[in-house]
């Protein structure tokens, strides 16, 4: 998982940022709507939606990721 945190943080330091929220999105949705990248569903809430650059998408990501929680 610290490759992918790497790569959340890369984007966003090299002006990639807008970027981050789909990757991220992308990751939570095959976690907790296809059942894929199970194991990463903690690591998402935790560590990879807090490393997003842009505050608006961080704040989005998490209520996507708590809505999806209950």
């Amino acid at each position: 998982y610290k490759r992918i945190s790497r790569m959340i943080e890369f984007l966003g330091e090299f002006g990639y940022e807008h970027y981050q929220r789909p990757f991220v999105e992308f990751v939570l949705e095959e976690a907790l709507e296809h059942g894929t990248l199970i194991k990463t569903v903690e690591s998402c809430k935790q560590y990879w939606i807090e490393y997003m650059k842009i505050e608006e998408d961080r704040e989005h990501m998490r209520k996507k990721a708590e809505a999806s929680s209950h």
